[in-house]
């Protein structure tokens, strides 16, 4: 390791465990990056991996499960749909009877039956 990473490597979880704009970090060759769960729109589960769709287009894919990061963004408005969806609230348009909700990014999703009451409450909050 180099002496910075040595020397900030425990300042790490303080960083993750703060609530503050960054949602996770994510271990890659070399560097951390941090995601800011406020510019993350939803994020979709791909079998062991995560993938990330963000205000500006881009895309990044993890090797972490949906449900480690559901974990990380608990506190950052994030909503579990169904089980291969997570979406962040401040993202959400609009929702119809149907249990369909649009995204900022103009993508549709549908909410899973048994998790629509829930949904909605935390719409609701």
């Amino acid at each position: 390791m180099l002496a910075w990473q040595q020397s900030n490597y425990s300042t790490l979880p303080m960083l993750l465990n703060n609530n503050n704009t960054y949602g996770a970090g994510v271990a890659m060759p070399g560097k951390i990056n941090f995601l800011q769960a406020n510019e993350i729109i939803r994020c979709k589960a791909m079998n062991n991996y995560t993938r990330f769709y963000f205000e500006n287009g881009e895309l990044f894919t993890s090797c972490h499960t949906l449900r480690y990061f559901e974990a990380k963004f608990a506190n950052a408005g994030f909503i579990r749909i169904h089980r291969g969806e997570m979406v962040n609230k401040k993202h959400i348009t609009k929702y119809n009877r149907r249990g369909i909700l649009e995204l900022t990014d103009g993508s549709l999703l549908t909410i899973a039956k048994r998790r629509r009451q829930a949904v909605l409450g935390q719409l609701q909050a």
